[in-house]
């Protein structure tokens, strides 16, 4: 629950409640999810502070030109990039 919490409310507060509980855990999934909280903190913190903002519509961009490089495997000519790019808008 203590992590839903958190997450929930996006309040800083209670994550930094959650790192301190979980800690020293002897749990070593937990102990590592706890060090990679506290190794990407700012991150995390940003995430909460700030839930609005995404950075989904970027990834998009990059996934759709990745497909395009992929789909002419490296041997595709200006044309033939061109001609998918009049397929895709369409």
């Amino acid at each position: 629950m203590d992590f839903h919490s958190f997450l929930d409310e996006n309040d800083v507060t209670l994550l930094d409640k959650f790192i301190i509980k979980y800690k020293g855990n002897e749990i070593d999934s937990v102990s590592q999810f706890i060090n990679g909280l506290i190794k990407d903190y700012d991150a995390v913190k940003n995430c909460l502070l700030y839930p609005h903002i995404s950075n989904g519509p970027i990834e998009g961009i990059n996934s759709r030109t990745k497909y395009i490089h992929r789909r002419g495997g490296g041997r595709a000519s200006i044309e033939l990039l061109n001609a998918y790019r009049v397929l895709e808008a369409s």
